[in-house]
């Protein structure tokens, strides 16, 4: 096989992990960049993702270096066909190919659970507003869910008619004439705080004897550590072992994540598969990981490879910048390689960052690694610091993660070997 030094590769994404492209740029030959950019009324910003950063050839095309690439990485969904052809052709792909239908369809993934041993959430398919309307008249506390659209819809908590009417009119409007078409998932809650998953990668039904077991305080931040697929709470790696045949039927060979709510009872509700790079954790795991370019040729090749750790913990917090106009800044030098941003270009030293119709104020995420999570934090937490006016980091979510992983303690599921803080320590 060839040797990691001499791959010439090309990342296929959206931009949101720009840093994948990033950070093989730093072992292989050469590193191809393409994020799809054609429309009718092209817009510029789509056809600069990933211009002017180091190490990285942006393309206009992926025939335009099909020929002399080794290896091919999509580290998001929704290329399940190029995928399949690039295989069909000989080459080497890192992806989930057909996988991807798993977190992009609800109801696939519902009736694929349904046929393991878990057990599936209680939900109810409603087709059409009208019918969601009637249904919602008279329900609190659900959780309305999407499939597919997400830049549309995402998770939406349903409290009463009384307080989120007007989120079905606002619906109505942006559905349109397909509003009695779309299809609705409503779940009842899950009595837990415990939300728990693994991080790692699937080839053809494996997984690594070395996972990265992580606990997330949502859009906030994010704190793993490696583990012993074989030490983590079994109520977690359950979710894993009964997928194994069912990614091995897709030729999987890509990163996979799982979020799992475990009750006071201990049961497993596998809630969302990811079948992409986790954001979070990618960042921080492009870091925390010392060898992803032989992970990913090899793995791409049908090659399980372990991971060697460049440190025991790693931790993110995430980033905002106001998205009215152009956000243009330098990262100190020291910080590059700790913070990860997404849809961005460069010119010359300076990070542009183009602004969303939508204001979305999230670009990135701060990293640190530490043999200790009292180190990673600290370091996180300096780095922050380090980062231009403008940028504000969500330091906040660090003491509820620390509240989570005492909380998964105490129902006798292990984190750590080590010392934990005390949330207060991290204020």
């Amino acid at each position: 096989m060839k040797p990691i030094k001499d791959i010439v590769c090309c990342v296929v994404d959206k931009g949101l992990f720009l840093h994948v492209a990033r950070r093989l740029a730093r072992e292989y030959k050469k590193v191809y960049y393409w994020s799809p950019w054609e429309t009718g009324f092209p817009h510029l910003k789509d056809a600069l993702v990933g211009d002017g950063y180091p190490g990285l050839h942006r393309v206009r095309s992926v025939e335009e270096v099909v020929d002399e690439c080794d290896l091919f990485v999509f580290p998001d969904i929704g290329f399940a066909a190029a995928q399949l052809d690039l295989v069909k052709r000989g080459k080497a792909v890192w992806g989930c190919r057909r996988g991807d239908e798993l977190e992009e369809k609800r109801g696939k993934f519902l009736d694929v659970l349904a046929k393991t041993s878990l057990p599936v959430p209680k939900c109810d398919r409603i087709t059409g507003l009208t019918a969601l309307r009637k249904f919602l008249a008279t329900a609190k506390d659900r959780f309305i869910k999407f499939s597919t659209y997400r830049g549309d819809f995402e998770t939406m908590h349903w409290r009463s008619m009384a307080d989120d009417e007007s989120k079905l009119d606002a619906w109505a409007v942006l559905l349109g004439p397909l509003k009695e078409e779309f299809i609705f998932y409503v779940f009842q809650p899950i009595d837990t705080e415990i939300e728990d998953g693994i991080d790692t990668w699937c080839i053809d039904g494996q997984w690594p004897k070395t996972v990265i077991h992580g606990m997330e305080a949502k859009d906030s931040a994010y704190l793993g550590t490696f583990q012993n697929f074989a030490d983590v709470p079994k109520e977690v790696s359950k979710v894993n072992t009964v997928f194994s045949p069912i990614l091995r039927s897709y030729g999987y060979r890509s990163m996979f994540s799982t979020e799992v709510r475990i009750t006071k009872q201990k049961e497993s509700y596998f809630i969302d598969p990811t079948c992409r790079y986790p954001s979070p954790p990618s960042q921080v795991m492009m870091e925390l990981i010392s060898n992803w370019g032989d992970i990913i040729w090899q793995g791409a090749n049908g090659v399980l490879v372990e991971p060697v750790p460049a440190a025991k913990f790693g931790v993110q917090v995430i980033f905002k910048w106001l998205r009215e106009e152009w956000g243009v800044f330098d990262i100190p030098p020291a910080l590059d390689r700790w913070v990860k941003i997404s849809y961005s270009c460069k010119v010359g030293t300076r990070i542009c960052v183009p602004p969303d119709k939508l204001g979305i104020p999230e670009i990135g995420w701060c990293c640190a690694i530490g043999d200790t999570i009292e180190d990673a934090i600290k370091r996180v937490k300096e780095y922050a610091k380090q980062l231009p006016d403008g940028c504000k980091c969500e330091l906040h979510g660090l003491p509820d993660l620390l509240e989570k992983v005492a909380a998964a303690e105490k129902m006798g599921m292990k984190f750590t070997t080590g010392p934990v803080p005390k949330p207060a320590s991290v204020i």
